[in-house]
This record gives C-alpha cells, structure tokens and sequence, in this order.
C-alpha cells in the first residue's frame, strides 16, 4: 500500500530537488524489482518503498513502464560499473572478453530483476532492447575493457559488443545440450567466442 496520511512523505527526508527525488524513485523501484520482480511490481509497491504516494510518482515519471524502465537502466549501468571493477586485475583481452560474460550470466542468475533488460524484448521496452541504441551504449560500456587491452579494436567497438551480447543472449536463453560449470564455460568461450572476436 502507498504512503498512508499520518506517515511524512519520503519517510520524513523530502529529496532536495527533482533530480534527487528520480533517482530516489528509481532506487525503490530497482529493489522492488529485485524483491518481487518486474511482472509483479506495481506502482503502490513503489510508492510505497518511496515512502511517498502515487501521485508523487507521477510527477516525475509518465507511468509504471518509464520508472521500470529506468529501474531497469540504473540496474544495468550498476552492473557494468561492477563488472568493469571485476576484470580490473585481467592483462588479456581474452580472458576479459570470456570473464565479462561470465560475470553478466552469473549475475542475472543471482538477480533476476535484471534480466528483462538483457532478454531480446527488453521487457517489452522496445528502444531498451539489448541491441538498441541505448542498450547498445550499455553493451558497449560493459566491453570497454576489451578495448582497453587491445586498443586497435576500438574502430570495431560497435561490432564486438554485438557479438558478445549475441553470445550473452544465447546463452541466457537457449538450454545448452549439457549444463556447464563455469569452469568448463570459460573452456567453451576461450574456444568460440575469442575465436569470433580474433582475440
């Protein structure tokens, strides 16, 4: 249930301008995600972990599907900022590339509040989508430590993204002929997807 009217708006700490108070939204949004999911999240949920009502939502989203949307966002470039810190002691681009999709399979099986973002529908946010401009720039952001290794990629940064979240949406998606540890997965990725990148 929404913030009731004896409880203080924003639990008592009003955000010190709308940019504060976005992102305060999409952070109760992202939780509600991780704790219920994104079919189930509602705006009262929200509202609710907010601490405000849902009108307060209103004022600064157009409606559920933009503020999981941008749950969804924030969510992603959390990931990439996890992810880029993750194969920070990595020198090679190929023990990156596979790592980077380790840790993106890894994750979204820990936290299924991410994975409509990086399922080919986006959650059905169309532009969202993994290939999409904004997805792409996401994508493109989670391998730049591959280009950080082998810097004469860097002209090709566009098509190496493509093809590791083709990888990534394959793997999250279709059930391998045999389960595989991740030990015996990165076995498979030094084999295929270096191969396709020309690490």
């Amino acid at each position: 249930m929404a913030n009731r009217s004896n409880e203080p708006a924003w639990s008592g700490m009003p955000p010190a301008n709308a940019e504060e108070a976005r992102r305060r939204l999409t952070d109760a949004a992202v939780r509600c995600v991780q704790r219920i999911g994104h079919e189930r999240t509602r705006l009262a949920d929200v509202a609710a972990e907010a601490g405000v009502t849902r009108p307060t939502i209103y004022a600064y989203f157009g409606g559920r599907e933009e503020i999981l949307r941008a749950a969804m966002l924030h969510a992603a470039d959390d990931l990439v900022d996890r992810l880029t810190e993750h194969v920070a002691g990595l020198t090679s681009a190929a023990d990156t590339a596979v790592e980077i999709l380790v840790f993106c399979l890894r994750e979204v099986a820990s936290h299924p509040g991410l994975a409509p973002l990086l399922t080919p529908s986006g959650a059905g946010f169309g532009s969202q989508a993994p290939l999409a401009p904004r997805g792409l720039t996401v994508a493109k952001r989670a391998v730049r430590p591959v280009i950080d290794r082998r810097p004469e990629l860097e002209p090709e940064w566009d098509e190496v993204a493509e093809v590791m979240v083709r990888f990534f949406l394959s793997l999250i998606t279709v059930k391998p002929p045999r389960r595989r540890n991740e030990t015996e997965l990165r076995s498979f990725l030094h084999r295929r997807l270096v191969a396709a990148l020309h690490l």
